[in-house]
């Protein structure tokens, strides 16, 4: 087709089986089979991968998987499919990225977990997945299977640890929570009893003033009753006097009566008397001139 291919092998484990990869530039090893002196990866105890060879397209440079190795964990993850297309590493992106740049990328201890990130095209549809991987060997994983039992416990004791901890955290957040709850608690009820305290200490004083204010009008009422009091006695005293100067009044209205009345009988007499002495004057003067007359007969 054109195509100048290049391989790299999932495994850098000496107990896989080798490729080699031909390029315009000539071949470059990048696993090899047991015993092999010639290799430029790196320890084969230290470094291993996950089951599958790469190619990538020279022209595209897309890197696809080219054989899916039976037993690694590519096989187990049920997914992968030969000709996906790599795009990802780790959620990284390295689309474009040369072969020996995904190698160093893509291999790591036995063991360990790398997510891969792949393309995959049927017919016009195209989807996009990602999956992580265990990086070991097929002996690896069936040395995992023989330990299966004991890792399963160490994995319900790890689950069971991991419950207990995150029980522990539950508890240490509600923990948390109730004391901050008891603290907002506390501090509500101290602004609460600040503020009764407030309002108490404002009521004393609001009592003591308004005390003051009755002592003050007790006063005032004393010494308006005692005003009163003194209004009474003058009252009482005006009306005796006003009594008395009716009585005066009465007695000057009588002895004026009684003078008048003495007046006018006095006069009465006194111009009978004169009246009398009238009479008796013309009476002595008639006798006078009825003297003189018979003494001139």
């Amino acid at each position: 087709a054109g195509k100048t291919l290049i391989a790299m092998s999932g495994y850098a484990s000496g107990t896989q089986s080798h490729s080699y990869f031909p390029t315009s530039q000539g071949s470059v090893p990048f696993s090899t089979a047991k015993g092999s002196s010639t290799s430029d990866a790196p320890s084969a105890n230290s470094l291993a991968g996950v089951g599958i060879f790469f190619q990538q397209d020279a022209e595209t440079n897309e890197v696809f998987v080219k054989t899916i190795v039976h037993g690694g964990s590519a096989e187990r993850s049920g997914v992968i499919r030969v000709n996906d297309v790599v795009v990802r590493v780790d959620h990284e992106s390295v689309e474009g990225q040369l072969l020996s740049s995904l190698r160093s990328r893509i291999l790591g201890p036995q063991g360990s977990s790398v997510t891969l990130g792949f393309r995959r095209k049927e017919g016009l549809e195209t989807t996009y997945y990602d999956v992580p991987l265990v990086r070991g060997s097929p002996e690896y994983f069936d040395s995992l299977k023989a330990s299966q039992p004991l890792q399963d416990e160490i994995e319900r004791l790890r689950r069971a640890n991991s419950q207990l901890e995150s029980q522990r955290a539950r508890d240490a957040a509600e923990l948390q929570r109730y004391r901050s709850h008891m603290e907002q608690q506390r501090e509500e009820f101290d602004r609460k009893y600040l503020a009764m305290d407030e309002a108490l200490s404002a009521k004393e004083q609001e009592v003591a003033r308004l005390g003051g204010e009755v002592a003050r009008l007790m006063a005032h009422r004393r010494e308006a009753e005692a005003i009163r009091g003194d209004l009474d006695q003058l009252k009482a005293t005006y009306k005796d006097d006003h009594r008395l100067m009716d009585e005066k009044e009465a007695m000057r209205n009588q002895f004026v009566e009684e003078l008048k009345k003495k007046h006018d009988e006095e006069k009465a007499r006194l111009e009978g008397a004169i009246k009398r002495h009238e009479i008796e004057a013309a009476a002595q003067r008639r006798e006078r001139v009825e003297g003189e007359l018979r003494e001139n007969r």
